[in-house]
């Protein structure tokens, strides 16, 4: 059986939650979706359900996505995956919207990030996953889609109401309109959205407002 752990981390003492989930099967098998900060929370849980990380995923490298991954991969030495377009975001201040954000962006070792393409599956024991390029918010967000639990972690591309902000630095309001477009023709409307903020939702839920949202903009 596959769980899926919620834990909410606050970003640097501010009023900022932001959800990093932990994915994991009855071997204690784990995988780690935007390790956001607060790492102490994220390695208590593994340790208190003995879960081995092998992979962790991020969904683009905003700074509110990535300030516990120095020591979560210290911790587990599990490999680190990211669309190769969000490389840029590990080190640059505006690019990861630290500076938005005011907080101090972590020197991680980019040999340790592997990067993958759109459309790879990648299977860990009984667990599916496929990696979808949806750039919109970053030019190098993508969402992953568990095929098990049919449970599709979507960063900041979708919330439970709204998409993505679209008015950063590698941000593009057309380029989201087609990734939008792509995540409603590839899932169907009991896909589970698990986004980076907020609460979880339906897809078909996300799409009654987002094509609202796009039809007012329009």
């Amino acid at each position: 059986m596959i769980k899926i752990k919620n834990i909410k981390l606050r970003i640097s003492n501010l009023d900022h939650i932001t959800n990093s989930y932990i994915i994991y099967n009855d071997n204690k098998t784990a995988v780690v979706v935007d390790p956001a900060d607060e790492s102490q929370k994220i390695i208590d849980f593994l340790k208190e359900n003995d879960l081995t990380v092998k992979y962790i995923f991020i969904t683009h490298s905003h700074a509110d996505h990535i300030l516990a991954l120095n020591k979560l991969e210290e911790y587990t030495n599990a490999k680190i995956l990211v669309n190769v377009k969000d490389l840029p975001g590990f080190s640059d201040y505006k690019i990861s919207c630290a500076d938005i954000l005011n907080v101090k962006l972590p020197i991680v070792d980019t040999n340790k990030i592997s990067t993958i393409e759109d459309n790879k599956d990648l299977v860990v024991e009984d667990m599916k996953f496929k990696f979808i390029h949806t750039p919109g918010h970053t030019v190098g967000s993508m969402c992953i889609y568990e095929e098990t639990t049919n449970s599709l972690f979507t960063g900041d591309t979708i919330f439970y109401n709204s998409y993505g902000r679209c008015d950063l630095i590698t941000s593009s309001f057309e380029s989201m309109k087609e990734s939008l477009k792509k995540i409603f023709s590839l899932f169907d409307d009991t896909t589970i959205i698990y986004p980076g903020h907020g609460d979880g939702t339906t897809l078909k839920e996300a799409k009654k407002r987002i094509n609202l949202l796009i039809a007012i903009k329009r």
